[in-house]
């Protein structure tokens, strides 16, 4: 993630079998927002900041709102997300300073800051333009499907209102802001000082105080103008994206404020920078190591060794700060092998610093047969995978381990028929190989889930002339199942399940790679911690 960040209020949870995201950007700048896993969709709502009045006769002109729907996002892509500033009122008579632009992915939603006393307009997406201060009021932030109100006039379309114009005594009220959580009553219009409703459940313009001009609402108010040398700032933008975009639209359908206080964040195989949103204040974190890949067999020599399953470790009630950013470190599952080579090593999993919660991953299997070693806990608690199996020469190839679990270690990998071995606590189970047929490569073991323990995966067992992988613990995904009639190992599943090793026999049978690593973070850490308290969705 890069650019500058910020605290988000950030809600995924499970919503009719989808991902669901509601993530507020309501501090003016530069961000980079990533489309969560399973994510291909987000609506977007965008409003613009509110003017600053100068000092004189003149206010601020109100934010622009708009917003677009279902707009279509990749996994794991960056879109940049901008936070138009307030207006800074500006002593130097009838002066307004300018309010900034807000936009999601540059063009996709733009809501135009007002222009001095102009109320913002002209941007991309549907809306409503801000009010314009023609007096003393602050113009309102534009509405949902109409404009915010001008000086001391009414929202229109869930606009707010313009603020009220001063007198010789009384500088101009603020205008009022608009909500985002969907298109509600008008905004109402400032009488003699006081600030314009803001429409739509946004925060009502400031009244003005003597001579001073009153502060625009939240979000995209217009600051009122002073009657003497007091000038005021408009209130700043904000960008909101909702998902599943495909069932979530403004203004109206399914965009309300949740209700829940816990959410969760998850981040397969890489590096990121995650952000405490706000009013987060303790966190609880599962990491998984990646599994180790299975090694391939060599031509005419030996079969390969199976990978080891990741570890799985995790950390409860950790203490974060709102608006902080903290390193997040998914492993990377070792590479499927091929040409005579060792399996490739999983990565290590981690929260912060390998000192804070970390799991190891599982060692990649040898192309001369040896095993994989288990990924074991660095730091937290929690349990080693299974290691893979050696090989047995020419005779079988070695299956993979299983990935750690909460409760108990992975599955180890077995060979020549033997199933492999159960997982205990939650763990994956660990994968095999035939003793007969035309080939013997290893199947992949299980992986483990990310939402609590569950059940213990299944060793591998053969049947005919399929190898089946190990069971995935605690819901992960099983490991990939083989064939006799086949050379090639399988992969381990998700999460954390070991690769099997490739057959040698009369040429080169490639090994499976291992599953991949993934972190997990839950809140609040203070009510939803692992093993099993809460664990689950969101």
């Amino acid at each position: 993630m890069s650019g500058a960040l910020q605290a988000v209020f950030q809600n995924q949870r499970s919503f009719t079998g989808a991902t669901v995201v509601d993530d507020t950007y309501g501090t003016p700048g530069s961000y980079s927002w990533i489309a969560p896993t399973g994510v291909t969709a987000v609506s977007v709502i965008a409003v613009g900041g509110g003017g600053g009045s100068g000092s004189g006769s003149i206010g601020g002109g109100g934010g622009e709102l708009r917003y677009t729907n279902n707009i279509t996002v990749t996994p794991g892509n960056s879109y940049t997300v901008v936070v138009g500033a307030a207006g800074i009122g500006n002593k130097t008579c009838n002066t307004v300073r300018i309010g900034g632009n807000s936009t999601f992915n540059s063009t996709s939603v733009i809501a135009n800051g007002a222009n001095a006393a102009t109320g913002g307009s002209g941007g991309t997406g549907t809306g409503g333009n801000g009010g314009t201060s023609n007096n003393r009021g602050g113009g309102g932030a534009g509405g949902y499907s109409g404009n915010g109100g001008n000086s001391a006039s009414v929202g229109a379309g869930g606009g707010g209102g313009g603020g009220g114009n001063g007198n010789c005594c009384n500088g101009g009220g603020g205008g009022g802001g608009v909500g985002i959580f969907g298109s509600g009553s008008n905004g109402a219009a400032g009488s003699t000082g006081t600030g314009g409703g803001g429409g739509s459940s946004g925060q009502a313009g400031l009244t003005a105080a003597a001579v001073a001009g009153a502060g625009g609402g939240r979000y995209g108010g217009g600051g009122g103008a002073d009657s003497g040398c007091a000038p005021s700032n408009g209130n700043g933008g904000v960008v909101r994206i909702i998902a599943p975009g495909s069932s979530r639209s403004f203004p109206s359908t399914c965009v309300s404020q949740s209700t829940e206080a816990s959410g969760s964040a998850g981040f397969l195989s890489g590096t990121y920078t995650w952000v405490a949103p706000v009013g987060v204040t303790a966190v609880s974190v599962v990491v998984v190591g990646g599994g180790g890949g299975g090694a391939s067999g060599r031509n005419g020599d030996n079969n390969g060794g199976g990978g080891g399953g990741g570890a799985l470790a995790y950390i409860n009630n950790y203490t974060v700060t709102p608006g902080s950013s903290y390193t997040v470190v998914a492993g990377i599952g070792g590479r499927a092998t091929t040409s005579g080579q060792n399996g490739f090593n999983g990565t290590q999993s981690y929260f912060v610093s390998t000192a804070v919660v970390a799991a190891a991953g599982g060692g990649g299997g040898g192309y001369t047969g040896g095993a994989g070693t288990a990924g074991t806990v660095t730091a937290g608690t929690g349990f080693a995978g299974g290691a893979g199996r050696a090989a047995d020469g020419l005779a079988s190839a070695g299956g993979g381990g299983g990935a750690g679990g909460y409760a108990g270690a992975g599955g180890a990998g077995q060979r020549s028929g033997t199933t492999g071995t159960a997982g205990t606590g939650g763990a994956g189970g660990g994968g095999t190989s035939a003793s007969g047929g035309t080939y013997q490569p290893g199947s992949g073991g299980g992986g483990v889930g990310i939402l609590g323990q569950g059940s213990n995966g299944a060793g591998g067992t053969v049947s005919g002339t399929t190898i089946n992988g190990g069971g995935g613990g605690s819901g992960g995904v099983n490991g990939t199942s083989t064939s006799t009639n086949s050379k090639t190992g399988t992969a381990g599943g998700a999460h954390g399940g070991g690769g099997g090793g490739g057959d040698g026999c009369g040429g080169i049978g490639a090994g499976g790679a291992g599953g991949s690593g993934i972190v997990r973070i839950i809140w609040p850490g203070s009510t939803r911690s692992f093993p099993s308290t809460s664990a689950g969705t969101p």
